[in-house]
């Protein structure tokens, strides 16, 4: 087989143990994810999948069930050429090679797999965690879903706040890896392999031998590199009949991406995507200038400050927990306006941490082997944040993929010595080199930028009208959470928003904003 269905599987959900009703209620929660639903129940489980294309997510024999979302596949390494499997596929490798078979998995997925013999559940997440896999326990059952508003309709499930974790948030931003803002309510990590059996839960990471080899000191040729991306975002481009889109930054990573569309579908009309606060907004410049010299029917979505209470509102229902500050408020949008244009949204995100490309690499340039040992716990330890993007998306209809979250380039970011990732000169070294086989050089040597709103006037004052929200309604203090109200405290009006002060004051917005939508 060497296409996939127009749209992978949009969402799965299931529970297991002694009582498995309530399984309608999650697909009810979730039909943005795809208009056909699938069923399949025994004695002792009950699955359930949304998706998009006349595909059966679930098998089912008489001893195993398998429940999928995402488009799992593996590569031929003779011919590099992929098999995207279906539930029946997974099923049958499973039983030939047990759990190691999802350590050679592609793709971004979620997997269940129930053995009733054993009572046992195996959920697996793909590498970098794009697919999205919440799960919630009681003395009796076991429930999953892609979402986590779809375990809230189950009344054993109950909605009693994490505070730490919701404290950690205002800290960091994000809720703490394998945690959400409910006690009840946890997260399949990233890259992992989660057991329940008999009550008892292990988790298993797919690469938990990271690091404990030597880092790599060879070097990897231009050359190389720059096969393993182009071929990496073919096996993401192999549907039937598709429309394309890309979320095109200033920068390099998505640009690559879509000029590798451009090449391998010459049938399809590629769009590009970007969001920024206005029309002068280097992001929105950069992007246009990249669309330009690829080609692309490219798209400008502005976002101001006034629009920011509703999106943030949107934004937190689709992915459930809040993050990623006014960037996924401004994605969004985005998705929003990308829907009637696409079916498939193209991300660029990952390569950063994959070729070291973010800020905090060149705090590590002093220490040897600081960037591969990096590299080796950001993929051990991981938050939601790719997730997310997968949720917004998905919110919309839209089917997700991400390439530089792919296995077989993580694992090519792992042969690369960190010489030839970064310089006191130089972000991203190889991957700059690779991409000039692709793009000119005026697109691939613009620096990283960090899309962001303006922290203007117009900024502080709509965070001043939450933060009175916020005091007038007591919705943190009714929480217990009264304290953190003293995070949001603004500059005196003749004082600039500061990027520290803003994400202090957005964090405690946003954690207000999810508590009347999930507490209230």
């Amino acid at each position: 087989m060497t296409g996939i269905a127009l749209s992978p599987i949009g969402a799965l959900w299931g529970i297991v143990g002694a009582k498995t009703h309530g399984t309608v209620e999650m697909g009810a929660a979730l039909t943005h994810r795809g208009c056909y639903m699938a069923m399949e129940e025994g004695p002792t489980f009950s699955f359930g999948a949304r998706h998009s294309a006349e595909i059966w997510p679930i098998s089912v024999d008489d001893d195993i069930a398998v429940v999928y979302s995402g488009f799992p596949f593996v590569v031929d390494e003779e011919t590099r050429t992929p098999r995207y499997l279906s539930a029946e596929d997974i099923r049958t490798e499973f039983l030939r090679f047990g759990a190691d078979f999802f350590r050679v998995l592609c793709g971004h997925y979620a997997i269940a797999v129930y053995c009733y013999t054993r009572h046992r559940l195996i959920l697996v997440r793909d590498a970098f965690g794009v697919q999205s896999l919440s799960w919630a326990s009681s003395n009796e059952n076991f429930a999953f879903s892609t979402e986590y508003k779809a375990l809230l309709s189950l009344p054993w499930v109950e909605r009693n706040l994490d505070h730490d974790a919701a404290r950690g948030f205002v800290d960091d931003g994000w809720a703490p890896a394998g945690r959400t803002f409910l006690r009840h309510i946890s997260m399949v990590l990233p890259g992992s392999i989660l057991i329940w059996q008999n009550g008892n839960l292990e988790t298993i990471h797919l690469r938990q031998d990271l690091c404990k080899t030597r880092p790599p000191f060879r070097p990897i040729s231009v050359r190389h590199v720059e096969m393993t991306v182009r071929e990496t975002i073919g096996w993401q481009a192999n549907d039937f009949s598709p429309r394309y889109g890309v979320m095109l930054s200033s920068g390099v990573d998505s640009a690559v991406i879509a000029a590798t569309l451009r090449r391998i579908r010459r049938d399809s009309e590629i769009h590009t995507f970007t969001v920024g606060y206005g029309y002068d907004d280097p992001e929105i410049i950069g992007a246009s200038a990249t669309a330009s010299v690829l080609g692309t029917q490219h798209h400008e979505i502005i976002v101001r400050p006034d629009a920011l209470t509703a999106l943030l509102t949107d934004t937190i229902v689709a992915v459930d927990n809040p993050g990623g500050y006014e960037e996924f408020p401004c994605l969004y949008a985005l998705h929003q306006e990308a829907r009637q244009f696409v079916d498939i949204i193209f991300s660029g995100n990952a390569a950063d941490t994959l070729f070291a490309g973010m800020p905090y690499h060149r705090d590590l340039l002093s220490t040897d082997d600081a960037i591969y040992r990096r590299l080796c716990n950001d993929l051990t330890v991981r938050d939601e944040r790719l997730a997310a993007q997968e949720l917004l998306a998905g919110r919309h209809g839209l089917n997700f993929r991400m390439p530089y979250a792919e296995r077989i380039l993580i694992d090519l970011a792992l042969e690369i010595p960190d010489f030839q990732k970064l310089s006191p000169e130089n972000d991203k070294i190889i991957f700059r080199e690779a991409a000039r086989q692709i793009l000119p050089d005026e697109i691939t040597m613009r620096p990283k930028r960090i899309q962001h709103l303006l922290y203007d006037d117009s900024m502080c004052s709509w965070l001043a009208e939450r933060i009175e929200w916020i005091c007038s309604s007591s919705l943190l203090r009714t929480h217990s959470l009264g304290e953190l109200e003293g995070a949001a405290i603004l500059p005196p009006r003749n004082l600039e928003l500061t990027e520290e002060s803003f994400k202090a004051a957005w964090n405690v917005v946003a954690l207000a904003t999810w508590a009347s939508i999930y507490l209230a």
